[in-house]
């Protein structure tokens, strides 16, 4: 396809699910790739994936995102392995806990903060100042729908996380507006997607997860209705492609999923 040939694209919480299917698409685009994860064993596998079949350059880099040295020395290391850093999306995240907020670990809903809204934060502090340089890049943030107003009970742990991811987009984005630079920096909602999350959502005792919350997503389950992974990856990874700038998407909608579907078919 080629519309991302000659770039080079860092995606989070690469190694498996959604991740693992931008960072595939990203490829497929025609962009460099980095793969990036704790998990060395799988972020190694998806980026010989890549090279394998698809043909463009991809390197695995075990990193902490969480860790903001870390994170500086895997982007010094992909730049070293692969140039500049064009595209990066933000993937990785847990689901932290899974219960009444009121009977939450408090060390472990500070760590899904940590992950999920630190751990972005750090990889676009440590990639935007270049591309800003460069006057070219694209930034784009996993949310999830349980940032919306109404909230997701048993799960405020996540769901503040991802309302946090949104407003940083939203501040970035009103930051580099200001810029004389081709710098887009957007969040998006993909759907619920069959992934070891969701496993686990499903795993966990009603008494923690809340009837609502249990009932909600074990019928999606046997529904069907789950997203692949792989295609999902490939719509979130289109936004690389489109004019989108500050924005909050969401796959559902039908005005984004008709732009992501004509951006897809342009590629065909």
């Amino acid at each position: 396809m080629g519309t991302l040939t000659e770039r080079v694209a860092v995606v989070t919480g690469g190694g498996r699910g959604l991740g693992r299917g931008i960072a595939l698409a990203l490829a497929e685009f025609g962009a460099d790739v980095a793969v990036v994860a704790r998990s060395t064993d799988e972020i190694t596998q998806v980026a010989a994936e890549i090279r394998e079949t698809v043909g463009v350059r991809s390197v695995a880099v075990t990193c902490d995102v969480a860790d903001w040295e870390a994170v500086q020395r895997a982007v010094d290391e992909i730049e070293a392995e692969l140039g500049y850093v064009d595209i990066l999306v933000n993937n990785a995240g847990i689901l932290g806990p899974i219960d009444l907020t009121a009977r939450t670990d408090p060390a472990q809903w500070a760590l899904t903060q940590q992950i999920n809204v630190n751990g972005a934060y750090f990889m676009l502090r440590a990639v935007l100042p270049g591309m800003l340089k460069r006057k070219w890049g694209r930034i784009i943030n996993v949310s999830s729908g349980a940032a919306r107003n109404t909230g997701m009970a048993h799960l405020s742990a996540y769901s503040v996380s991802k309302a946090a991811l949104n407003m940083l987009t939203s501040a970035v984005g009103a930051e580099i507006a200001e810029a004389d630079a081709d710098v887009r920096v957007n969040s998006v909602a993909p759907g619920v997607i069959d992934t070891a999350m969701q496993t686990t959502i499903r795993q966990t005792p009603v008494e923690k997860a809340g009837e609502k919350t249990a009932t909600r997503f074990s019928g999606l389950h046997a529904d069907g209705k789950l997203r692949d992974a792989q295609s999902a990856g490939r719509k979130v990874a289109a936004i690389a492609l489109g004019e989108w700038r500050g924005e909050i998407l969401d796959i559902r909608d039908e005005d984004t999923k008709a732009k992501i579907a004509a951006l897809l078919d342009g590629l065909d």
